[in-house]
């Protein structure tokens, strides 16, 4: 039983670093189009005007 149970931790093990592969590629896809829509000047829903910075104070400052 032993074993069985050290079976089942090292599925669930593999199953949690598949799952961690896939957020972890999901991310890099997500990262890529937020930085494209803030390099853009899109997308912006939080009422910023276009070159005068954001909240986390990157951006162009007049």
């Amino acid at each position: 039983r032993l074993q069985d149970a050290g079976q089942y931790v090292l599925a669930e093990l593999r199953a949690l670093e598949d799952e961690q592969t896939q957020l972890d590629g999901r991310a890099v896809t997500l990262e890529r189009e937020l930085r494209r829509l803030m390099d853009s000047g899109t997308g912006d829903t939080m009422g910023t005007p276009r070159g005068h910075g954001n909240r986390w104070g990157h951006g162009d400052h007049w």
